[in-house]
């Protein structure tokens, strides 16, 4: 403690503080005075650099290092916007680098402000969440030298809309008098119920509303076009309509309706075929198989032949009833004589014994 009151003394006397107290004292001790204001000349110098480096260093964001400049984040948003979960979650980030260099990004999401554990990029898996979470991302700008300062971004996971992911027709091809229906599979990513209210359209007129997803096409004409929008809807909102592409009622194939007989008329085989058409088409009648010397009229389809002496056994007939649109409707049957039919009974139908085999109209065959 004197040495250090005697270099003080001595700097006070060089600095004729203390007059008094500088009296007899030696010219060692000027020089040691001298010495000592050298040291704490530089002692100053090397705090005020001290002091003005941690300034520099808390400034970095501003001046950088070496002259570089950190990048800054402008803007900074979670997409969705509102956050739903049907949609990829990402982080959209605008940054400005003054220097012109090439940014790059660091990240961090967070759950219900805990640290999501690997989640470390732009995108999120929607699987983590739920209605309600509360969802943030903290982004830091790097240009390769500097991090910029960090933005935290927060949103809140809200109610997601249902969605019709697909839909169709049932069948997907649709006649006159049968009903089409519209087949909607939805989702929903909080697995909320879904409701669907159906809209349907013949050729651009509305003409059904409500939750019937089917239709019926009686009084409807060969085509006719059909339209149908569903709406999706949760316990609390409604979800985006989706409409269906346009379904158009194609050619309806004729139906034989009548029976061939079993009896003989006056030594022949009369058979009036008769058919129907849904779509009001007239029909041409033609026979694709048939024992010789039976013949069928185009228009009316009344089938005749004259029996002779010398028949017997089986015989196969194809009679068909055609639209014009080459759609055909068969019957097939079979007139068998177990034994000769002689002329003197040739009116009578004991020998003959008839089989049918009629051919479903649906589907139609066009040939």
């Amino acid at each position: 403690m004197r040495g250090v009151r005697e270099r003080y003394i001595g700097f006070a006397c060089a600095s004729q503080l203390y007059p008094a107290e500088c009296k007899g004292q030696s010219s060692f001790w000027h020089v040691t005075t001298l010495v000592f204001i050298l040291v704490l000349a530089f002692s100053g110098c090397s705090s005020e650099s001290i002091q003005s480096g941690v300034a520099k260093e808390s400034g970095e964001s501003s001046s950088g290092i070496n002259g570089n400049r950190p990048p800054t984040i402008l803007t900074s948003r979670v997409v969705p916007n509102p956050l739903r979960l049907n949609q990829p979650i990402f982080l959209q980030a605008d940054a400005v680098d003054p220097d012109g260099d090439l940014i790059t990004y660091r990240y961090q999401w967070w759950l219900n402000e805990e640290r999501l554990v690997g989640q470390t990029h732009a995108t999120l898996s929607s699987s983590v969440l739920k209605r309600g979470d509360r969802l943030s991302v903290e982004a830091i700008p790097y240009d390769g030298i500097v991090e910029g300062r960090s933005v935290r971004v927060e949103s809140i996971v809200e109610n997601t809309l249902p969605e019709i992911v697909q839909l169709a027709f049932e069948p997907s091809e649709v006649r006159v008098g049968q009903g089409v229906r519209a087949a909607a599979i939805g989702s929903d990513a909080d697995q909320d119920p879904i409701e669907y209210r159906y809209r349907w359209w013949r050729n651009n007129s509305e003409v059904a509303d409500g939750d019937v997803s089917e239709l019926d096409t009686t009084g409807y004409v060969k085509g006719d076009t059909i339209v149908v929008e569903v709406t999706p809807s949760d316990p609390t909102s409604k979800g985006k309509s989706r409409l269906s592409a346009p379904i158009t009622i194609m050619n309806s194939p004729p139906r034989i309706t009548s029976a061939p007989p079993s009896i003989l008329e006056r030594g022949r085989y009369v058979y009036s075929v008769t058919a129907s058409d849904p779509d009001g088409d007239p029909l041409t009648y033609a026979l694709e198989t048939a024992p010789p010397g039976m013949k069928i009229d185009q228009v009316s389809g009344r089938i005749e032949w004259p029996l002779t002496s010398k028949l017997v056994g089986q015989h196969k007939i194809r009679v068909t009833a055609t639209d014009d649109e080459d759609a055909k409707a068969f019957q097939e049957f079979d007139l068998t004589f177990s034994a000769p039919v002689s002329s003197s009974r040739l009116g009578f139908s004991k020998n003959l014994r008839l089989n049918t085999r009629l051919v479903s109209p649906f589907p139609p065959l066009i040939e």
